[in-house]
């Protein structure tokens, strides 16, 4: 979408194609540019760290859903192009964007949990559910997270009756099981994700998780291995240049000393110079899972019980 202003003189909206083309922006152009524009607000969302989306001096962020009107607008507009949200792509741990695995079910699970609108979030997974029953996973979801579990689990044996090999549901109900402490259930629900969608990094991290949970630490190796490894792919975020000069005046009665960070430190100067140099920190996507995985088996049996586990479980290349 492109909104082309001149001053003075007149203001025009217009989008343009993959090759171009300038085309008329119709009422369908407008919903999904309303739509992504929420979505987005909530994925740049951070604690103004600088972290997850760089820090633009000056610029005040608004809360885009302030009402239940405005609620109810955007879960319309996420009905009527839920079908249409594989498009925008998905997560980097996911390898093929699909009906249930993308930005869209993303952003719509993120701002259900945030705000607390369980009972909103079932109603739009339910009125979905009719057309598709790939969406129980979903609805499943925000069953549990508002606190739910029994119609949770009632929704997944029936879904999973008429979806023998649907990951997503295999997922979640392996993922509930293994949070109850009942490893030994999700074992085997976990490995019929895996035959499933044997392509799927989320599938194999599961499964290493239930044997991490089991402390069965050769399998875990062994899964946390084979897992499959995506490129991962930064979010678009938008970087603006540096000011020449900034002016931001405050009034006096506005200062405290007690939180004002003006002359604070930055964070990074608080790390050993030795821990800035290791390689964990810049891993995203499947690696940062996978290493957050190692690093959990490492915390629970020591660095040298870990060496000795590899040497029996892989041939070394120095041994080959």
């Amino acid at each position: 979408m492109r909104v082309q202003v001149q001053i003075p003189g007149t203001v025009e909206s217009y989008c343009v194609d993959e090759r171009g083309n300038k085309l008329e922006a119709t009422e369908e152009h407008w919903l999904e540019t309303y739509l992504c524009s929420v979505l987005r607000a909530y994925s740049y969302a951070d604690n103004g760290s600088g972290d997850t989306i760089k820090r633009i001096i000056g610029v005040r962020r608004f809360n885009p859903i302030s009402s239940t009107e405005q609620e109810q607008r955007f879960l319309d507009a996420a009905e009527k192009l839920f079908f249409n949200g594989w498009q925008l792509g998905s997560d980097p741990e996911i390898q093929v964007p699909n009906l249930v695995s993308n930005h869209l079910t993303s952003g719509l699970l993120h701002y259900i949990r945030i705000t607390g609108r369980f009972a909103s979030g079932i109603n739009l997974f339910q009125k979905l559910r009719e057309k598709d029953p790939e969406i129980s996973s979903l609805l499943a979801r925000v069953y549990i997270a508002g606190d739910e579990e029994v119609k949770a689990i009632t929704l997944l044996h029936e879904a999973i009756e008429e979806l023998p090999m649907d990951y997503s549901l295999l997922d979640c109900q392996a993922e509930f099981c293994n949070r109850k402490g009942r490893s030994e259930l999700a074992l085997e629900i976990a490995k019929r994700g895996v035959v499933s969608a044997p392509s799927e990094f989320g599938t194999w991290a599961r499964l290493a998780e239930i044997y991490v949970a089991q402390e069965n630490w050769e399998l875990a190796l062994l899964t946390l291995n084979s897992c499959p490894m995506f490129t991962y792919q930064d979010k678009d975020a938008p970087r603006l240049p540096e000011p020449s000069r900034i002016s931001l005046p405050l009034a006096p009665e506005t200062l405290c000393d007690e939180i004002d960070d003006a002359g604070a430190t930055p964070g990074d100067q608080e790390v050993h110079p030795t821990l800035r140099r290791l390689a964990a920190g810049n891993y995203k996507g499947t690696f940062h899972k996978a290493y957050m995985l190692l690093t959990e088996i490492t915390k629970k049996i020591g660095w040298d019980q870990l060496l000795k586990i590899r040497s029996q479980v892989f041939v070394m290349e120095e041994e080959y």
